[in-house]
């Protein structure tokens, strides 16, 4: 039984915008519930984190949990794993120097896990997704940061946006799946206020998330793993096989 269910899962990689996805109704809820009984999925979305903490060693064993990943002739591992990370690492270096990692640094890092899945754990580069951090809706977050934390701004869409591009680049390179959240949430900023975007100029609100939740499901069917795609664990209780 173990061994059907670690093939039947999949494990999302990330900061904030994926922890937070989990309360009601966000994009990781919503996921896991479209998912009940067909695959388990299993989130390692940590507020405040950025691509160096991700990966070090103290912290490998949750971002990278090898009863998931580890996988071989019988063992396939998770069906797929999404990583989104960036948002952390586009801090400014003179306002928020703890979260702040250089472009060529976040470019090294990134690189480094993807390693980690498909050389450590030879996860199949098809099974991969990355998605781009959004971009900043920077009116409003210099408000907030002004009100909430009486500091100076700490991310722009800007500087962002190069993180982004990385991201890009490295899908491209490397053939990885990618989802292009900074693309897909500044149509939604064209289309309405930010208030209705986010929720302080960083994290998404329920409609954002339900973008993001759009987005991903579009690529997952591509790969054929989207959750209509799917069957149940189990046969249903009706049928006989079910108590054979």
């Amino acid at each position: 039984m173990s061994d059907c269910i670690r093939e039947q899962c999949c494990l999302l990689i990330g900061d904030s915008l994926t922890q937070f996805g989990m309360e009601k109704d966000g994009w990781v809820h919503s996921m896991t519930r479209l998912y009940s009984a067909k695959l388990d999925v299993i989130s390692r979305g940590v507020s405040g984190y950025n691509t160096s903490m991700v990966l070090h060693p103290a912290n490998k064993g949750i971002f990278f949990p090898s009863h998931v990943l580890c996988c071989d002739e019988s063992r396939p591992g998770p069906m797929f794993v999404v990583v989104w990370l960036g948002a952390n690492d586009a801090a400014f270096k003179e306002t928020c120097p703890g979260q702040h990692i250089p472009l060529d640094k976040f470019k090294e890092n990134m690189t480094h896990i993807i390693d980690e899945l498909t050389k450590k754990y030879a996860v199949d580069h098809k099974r991969i997704i990355l998605v781009t951090p959004p971009p900043v809706g920077d009116k409003m977050y210099t408000e907030y940061c002004k009100k909430e934390h009486d500091s100076a701004v700490q991310r722009s869409s800007e500087r962002t946006a190069k993180y982004a591009a990385i991201v890009r680049d490295l899908a491209k390179a490397r053939e990885f799946n990618l989802f292009d959240a900074w693309e897909e949430i500044q149509k939604l900023r064209k289309a309405m206020k930010d208030d209705q975007v986010y929720v302080d100029g960083l994290h998404l609100t329920l409609l954002s998330q339900k973008i993001i939740l759009r987005g991903l499901r579009k690529v997952l069917h591509k790969m054929g793993v989207d959750w209509d795609s799917l069957p149940f664990f189990l046969p249903n209780w009706r049928d006989a096989k079910a108590i054979e």
